[in-house]
């Protein structure tokens, strides 16, 4: 927020990208869509928000939510990329 107090132009991002369980995993949100992963766990979970903000349907798995679950996943792992941590960092993982 500081640029945004000191009168400077901000770029937001699209997307918001949170922790979970205690850097186990993480989340990313854009949109209506919410996409959790866990590390070292091949399972990914997608949500519809708009549909399901009780988060009670994993979309993960079908097909005519392929695009919605590739951005989110490229978002994800564009943005721990930009956290420019080292390769086997704690706390890095990259989602295929």
């Amino acid at each position: 927020l500081r640029p945004l107090l000191e009168g400077r132009e901000v770029t937001w991002r699209e997307f918001l990208v949170s922790e979970v369980r205690n850097d186990t995993g993480r989340m990313v949100r854009a949109g209506r869509f919410k996409l959790i992963a866990y590390r070292n766990d091949p399972t990914v979970q997608l949500f519809d928000l708009g549909e399901d903000p009780w988060e009670t349907r994993n979309l993960a798995g079908e097909p005519r939510y392929a695009s919605e679950l590739a951005e989110l996943k490229r978002l994800l792992n564009q943005w721990e990329a930009d956290l420019d941590l080292a390769p086997n960092a704690k706390g890095r993982f990259v989602l295929e």
